[in-house]
């Protein structure tokens, strides 16, 4: 929201010049800036230049690297997976986990969901069915409400 972020901004402007502190701050400049312009009618740009006396811009992470951090993940949690389900797998990730997985926050966010419902349920499920039903518990949250209540119908 706009107010949320020229809130934030302000604060750390407020803050001013602590000794021996230095603020890091982690923030999309486009949106950001954007933010500002929409909730107090300036240049978003040129208020963020006034704060922020360092900036790095890091490389926007390619999809190939977004699955070497899931995989690399998912290996941690499952171990190795059979034939079977490598080829699931890489089904599943060509035609929906890797639509939702834009960032590598995304990635860990779902890595740990992934290892929690794992954790539970090792015995019960296959990894491929959970990796996807998690995908549509995060992400499609109506659709996978819908299949949990017909179940019985989809299975029979």
């Amino acid at each position: 929201m706009p107010s949320e972020a020229v809130e934030m901004v302000s604060l750390v402007k407020s803050l001013g010049d602590l000794p021996n502190v230095i603020y890091l701050l982690s923030y999309d400049e486009n949106n950001l800036a954007r933010l500002i312009k929409e909730g107090i009618k300036l240049d978003g740009r040129e208020f963020l230049s006034k704060i922020v006396q360092y900036s790095v811009d890091l490389p926007i992470i390619g999809k190939d690297k977004m699955g070497e951090l899931f995989e690399a993940d998912l290996i941690s949690i499952a171990g190795s997976l059979t034939d079977e389900q490598s080829q699931r797998l890489s089904a599943a990730w060509y035609f929906v986990i890797r639509h939702y997985l834009r960032t590598p926050r995304d990635v860990r966010l779902y890595a740990n969901s992934i290892a929690m419902a794992w954790s539970a349920e090792s015995d019960h499920v296959d990894i491929v069915d959970l990796l996807l039903i998690e995908a549509l518990r995060l992400h499609e949250r109506n659709l996978h409400d819908w299949v949990r209540d017909n179940l019985e119908e989809l299975t029979q």
